[in-house]
């Protein structure tokens, strides 16, 4: 695959502390500064440390809420191209080439890299890259159980607790602590409507939401025990799919929470 590779390895923590300090170098001739940030789908500032909700005398709270990511992609909204890796678990749309794909997306490898998803409100950012400058019409990323081996070594060095891990939660339900993992492996495809636009001046900034507040629960709205979702728990494929139904994403360029 010839896609543009922007950030590798380490080099990715490196560029966020810069960029987010505003003392990394200027972007190249034909490229812009793209700003991913992260929300758990409640917006505003952020007012506490935990989500925490009570459906029909159970209560469930979050403390704690990591996904591992392994790859960013956009497409132009004048591609035909599927941005799926020969990875993905997505069939690849009809009439997508290669070499299309090699025009078309745009791509972020990075092995392995954590979204600590902000709780009680606001968002945070992740990661800044350079892509070319252009109009983008849908972003794709892998969910990505971490293995410490290849690309993933040093994030598994850094994070022990997240090997073979995609998905971590901590929290209590009904005043009992749980932690709940999973090795969920996905792609997640958003149409960005309207188009995502990265001009020539000035950084855009692009916010990825998980609905943190549909991942327990049943299609009736109940809350559901975490701890009964475990690998081949009676309720692991719900919220293995409630999960995969959480993502959105949109241009946000006062970092709000809200389309722009």
């Amino acid at each position: 695959m010839s896609a543009s590779r922007i950030v590798t390895g380490l080099a990715l923590l490196t560029l966020v502390t810069a960029c987010s300090e505003g003392t990394g170098p200027a972007p190249a001739a034909g490229k812009q500064t793209l700003n991913l940030s992260v929300s758990s789908g409640r917006t505003g500032a952020a007012v506490a440390a935990a989500e925490s909700v009570t459906v029909s005398g159970h209560t469930l709270v979050l403390n704690k809420v990591e996904l591992v990511i392994s790859e960013f992609e956009l497409k132009r909204t004048s591609s035909s191209a599927d941005c799926s890796s020969s990875t993905s678990s997505a069939p690849a749309a009809s009439g997508g080439e290669d070499s299309h794909h090699d025009d078309d997306c745009e791509e972020v490898e990075a092995g392995a890299f954590l979204l600590d998803l902000p709780l009680g409100g606001g968002t945070s950012r992740v990661i800044s890259v350079e892509v070319d400058t252009g109009t983008y019409r849908q972003a794709s990323y892998q969910i990505h159980k971490a293995e410490d081996e290849g690309a993933d070594a040093s994030f598994v060095s850094q994070h022990p607790d997240l090997k073979g891990v995609s998905v971590r939660v901590a929290g209590a339900y009904d005043g009992k602590a749980f932690v709940y993992v999973s090795d969920l492996t996905a792609r997640q495809r958003n149409d960005l409507i309207p188009p995502l636009v990265v001009a020539a001046r000035g950084a855009t900034n692009f916010t990825l939401v998980v609905d943190i507040s549909k991942w327990f629960v049943t299609a009736g709205g109940g809350l559901v025990d975490p701890v009964t979702a475990l690998k081949g728990n009676p309720n692991d494929n719900l919220v293995r799919d409630n999960i995969r139904r959480s993502f959105r994403s949109f241009e946000d360029h006062d970092r709000d929470g809200h389309e722009d």
